[in-house]
């Protein structure tokens, strides 16, 4: 699910109910049926205006999201299909489960079995692309969902 303009409709309904990021995480675990519920940096993702802010959640996201304030779903985000413009870091369909680690340029390249520099060679490489490599922002230094890069790759020898 893609978050609508950039998490504005969220921040708001959150304001509006006096719900801060850790009490809107603290009020999806009530009522998550797994009582997992979603974390405070997933929250914080989905309403971030700054480079920590994702655009895409998983549909369970979304939905405790909304539930938790009592609101539906789709004034909050829309289906993966959105016709939206803007452009994010990397920006693929894969859907990340909102208890994916972000992992580290280190870890990433010992998952995929590559070099650190082979990371880097790639976001250089595909920076200016329609696909570039999925990379995000935390504090000014990039961090990686490896579901995202998965997808990414797949995506990049499709189209070689």
């Amino acid at each position: 699910m893609r978050r609508r303009d950039g998490g504005k409709p969220l921040r708001s309904a959150m304001a509006e109910a006096g719900l801060s990021i850790p009490a809107l995480a603290r009020a999806t675990v009530g009522i998550d049926p797994d009582g997992r519920g979603i974390s405070q940096a997933s929250v914080g993702q989905m309403v971030s205006t700054g480079k920590s802010g994702r655009e895409h959640f998983s549909e369970r996201a979304a939905q405790l999201a909304a539930e938790a304030l009592g609101r539906p779903v789709a004034e909050f985000f829309t289906a993966e299909g959105s016709t939206s413009t803007r452009k994010t870091s990397g920006s693929t369909d894969a859907v990340v489960d909102m208890h994916e680690p972000m992992i580290k340029r280190q870890r990433l390249a010992d998952l995929l079995g590559k070099s650190p520099s082979w990371v880097d060679d790639q976001r250089r490489e595909y920076r200016d692309t329609a696909t570039p490599f999925p990379t995000e922002w935390v504090g000014g230094t990039p961090r990686f969902f490896y579901t995202k890069v998965l997808a990414w790759l797949e995506t990049v020898r499709q189209a070689a």
